[in-house]
C-alpha cells in the first residue's frame, strides 16, 4: 500500500546537475557527496545515478553510509573520523578514510595488521574551518613520518568555511594555507589526489591546480545560499514533496484551525486537510507562513502544523476534490515552492530542509 504522501526524486535532474558542474571543473575528477542519505534523496539510487553521470568518487560521513554503497565498486571516502572497529571494516572493504592525528594512524596500522590488507587514507587539513584536521606543518610531518608501505596516502583535502560569501578574503587565505600543505606533502615524495572545492568553491574559487572537486548541494539542484553567483549554471532541483487532499470543509468567519487556535478565519473559507506533518519533516515553522500548491495556485498553511496533518486555505484555488495533488515543495505547472523558501520560514538553510524529509515517506524515483 503506497502512502499518498511521498518524495518525488528526479534522477534526471541529478544527472543534469552533475554534467553541468562538469562544465565548471573541466578535466577534474568529481566526487558525489551522498552523505545524509544523499541529502535526503536516497543514497543508493542517487549514487548509482551519479556514477552513470560520470562521478569518479563517492563521499560519505559515516561507516554505515560507506558500507551501504561498497557494492557499487567505486572509490568511497569517509569524510569524518571513525572508530577502531569501523577502521578495521573500512580497511577490509577497501574504503578510504579521513586521517589527521597520530592516534588515527596507529588505529589504521592495527587494522592493517588485523586484516592483512593495505589501508587508504586522505589527510584532512584544517585551514580555517575549525572542525577537524591537521593545523600545522609539524602535525602534517608527524602524520607523514608514520606512513609506511601498508598505508597508501591516497589523498589530502580541506574544506572552505566561507566560499559561498561575497567576500572571499578568508577563503583565499584558506586556499593559500592548503597549497603550502600540498607543497610539503609533495616535497616528501607523495603524490596524493588533492581536493578542496565544495559546491560553492567550484564556482567561486580557482582550484584548477587540484585534482578533484566535491559536488554537494549543487548536485541536488540548489545554490549554496540564496543569491549566490553560480556563473549562470543551470541547476535543477531534484526533490519534490507531494501529498493529496484528504478532507475538505467550509468554515465560517471566526472559526479557528489547529492547535492553539493561531488561525481564525476572517472570511468564509474552504479548508483542505493534507496528511503530512512535522513527523515527515514538514517543519512546524511553516505554521501560518508557508504555502503549498493546489491546482497550480499557491495556497497558505492555516494554523499550526501538526505531527501528521496540515490545513490549507484553498478558497482561491478553484474547484478541488479529495485526492487532488498537493505539492508542498517543488513545482506544479509554473508555480514553485523551493527548499530555500521553506528554509526562510524556519530560519535555516536548504540543506536542513532537504535532509529533514525522511522516515515514513516513501520515495518515487523518476528518469532513473
Amino acid at each position: 500500500m503506497l502512502r499518498h504522501t511521498y518524495q518525488k526524486i528526479d534522477l534526471g535532474a541529478v544527472r543534469h546537475n552533475i554534467e553541468e558542474l562538469g562544465r565548471f571543473a573541466p578535466g577534474k575528477m568529481r566526487m558525489a557527496i551522498v552523505k545524509a542519505d544523499a541529502y535526503g534523496h536516497g543514497a543508493l539510487e542517487t549514487a548509482k545515478t551519479a556514477i552513470k553521470a560520470g562521478a569518479d568518487w563517492l563521499g560519505v560521513a559515516t561507516p554505515e553510509e560507506a558500507e551501504e554503497l561498497a557494492g557499487l565498486k567505486k572509490p568511497i571516502l569517509i569524510l569524518s573520523p571513525i572508530g577502531e572497529e569501523a577502521t578495521k571494516d573500512a580497511v577490509d572493504l577497501g574504503i578510504s578514510m579521513c586521517v589527521f592525528t597520530d592516534e588515527q594512524i596507529e588505529t589504521v596500522k592495527k587494522a592493517v595488521k588485523a586484516t592483512g590488507k593495505k589501508a587508504k587514507i586522505h589527510i584532512k587539513c584544517d585551514t580555517g574551518m575549525g572542525r577537524i584536521g591537521i593545523r600545522s606543518e609539524d602535525e602534517l610531518n608527524g602524520i607523514l613520518d608514520r606512513i609506511d608501505g601498508d598505508i597508501i596516502l591516497e589523498g589530502m583535502f580541506t574544506h572552505f568555511a566561507t566560499a559561498d560569501e561575497p567576500d572571499l578574503t578568508y577563503a583565499e587565505k584558506q586556499l593559500g594555507q592548503f597549497r603550502k600543505y600540498v607543497a610539503l606533502v609533495k616535497s616528501r615524495g607523495f603524490s596524493p589526489i588533492v581536493h578542496a572545492a565544495n559546491s560553492a568553491a567550484i564556482f567561486s574559487l580557482d582550484c584548477s591546480d587540484f585534482d578533484m572537486v566535491r559536488m554537494g548541494i549543487a548536485m541536488y539542484g540548489y545554490l549554496p545560499c540564496p543569491g549566490f553567483d553560480a556563473k549562470g549554471a543551470d541547476l535543477r532541483p531534484a526533490m519534490s514533496v507531494v501529498s493529496s487532499i484528504s478532507h475538505i470543509k467550509k468554515v465560517r468567519v471566526g472559526d479557528s484551525i489547529s492547535y492553539g487556535r493561531h488561525f481564525t478565519a476572517e472570511r468564509e473559507s474552504i479548508i483542505a486537510t493534507v496528511p503530512i506533518g512535522y513527523a515527515d519533516g514538514y517543519m512546524r515553522a511553516n505554521s501560518n507562513k508557508a504555502c503549498a500548491i493546489v491546482n497550480g495556485v499557491r495556497v497558505p498553511v492555516c494554523g499550526n502544523v501538526c505531527m501528521d496533518q496540515i490545513m490549507l486555505d484553498i478558497t482561491d484555488a478553484g474547484k478541488a476534490e479529495i485526492g487532488d495533488e498537493v505539492v508542498l515543495m517543488g513545482t506544479q505547472g509554473d508555480t514553485v515552492v523551493s527548499a530555500d523558501e521553506l528554509a526562510g520560514y524556519a530560519g535555516t538553510i536548504s540543506y536542513e530542509i532537504l535532509t529533514s524529509f525522511k522516515g515514513r515517506m516513501p520515495r518515487v524515483y523518476l528518469n532513473g
